[in-house]
């Protein structure tokens, strides 16, 4: 963990037990993309405190964008993989065809305020190169573009907005860095 304090009663032991025990549920999760961020253990937020009640907990964002999207389905099937993991349910856990997971997570936001307006192409899921344009923010008297909105990195989108007003600072997307990926897997 870094060289951080650990909370009383969470050994290094325990701690590096857990993260296994966390990791070996993500990938059971089935997801395309598993960002993997293991840290010191924060006892404010939920996974902490769940860590350190012996709970393993995992974090899984499904939908988003202010639309309903495919990605519902998706989180919903991925559940059930964990309970077939788990053997609370019978089955066999379905997995796409390619996972990833990455340690790099990054998110873009707007520079200005504006109408976002995302390039047809880009879609949950996308690869992008770095500095490819994913969007423009237009001025909602001019039309004029005051911002093109472009990949901080290659990856695959994991989430993006679609149009909609947007405020500096909102998040245009976020995307899964796989200059980071540190595990793969084929699935048949």
């Amino acid at each position: 963990a870094g060289g951080a304090a650990v909370p009383a009663g969470l050994t290094v032991e325990k701690m590096r037990a857990m993260n296994e025990r966390i990791r070996e549920l993500a990938i059971a999760f089935g997801a395309q993309v598993t960002w993997w961020r293991p840290g010191p253990v924060n006892p404010a937020m939920l996974s902490g405190s769940c860590m350190l009640n012996g709970i393993v907990p995992i974090v899984a964002e499904c939908g988003g964008g202010h639309s309903l999207d495919p990605t519902l389905d998706q989180g919903v099937e991925c559940s059930l993989n964990v309970f077939k993991a788990l053997n609370m349910i019978d089955g066999a856990p379905v997995l796409p065809k390619k996972q990833i997971m990455v340690t790099n997570y990054v998110v873009y936001r707007a520079q200005c305020g504006g109408f976002y307006q995302p390039e047809p192409h880009i879609q949950l899921g996308t690869h992008v190169k770095k500095d490819e344009i994913v969007g423009r923010l237009v001025d909602p008297v001019t039309s004029e573009v005051v911002e093109e909105c472009r990949s901080p990195v290659n990856g695959i989108i994991i989430s993006r907005r679609v149009r909609v007003p947007m405020n500096p600072g909102s998040y245009v997307i976020h995307v899964a860095d796989t200059d980071s990926i540190i595990w793969e897997r084929t699935n048949a």
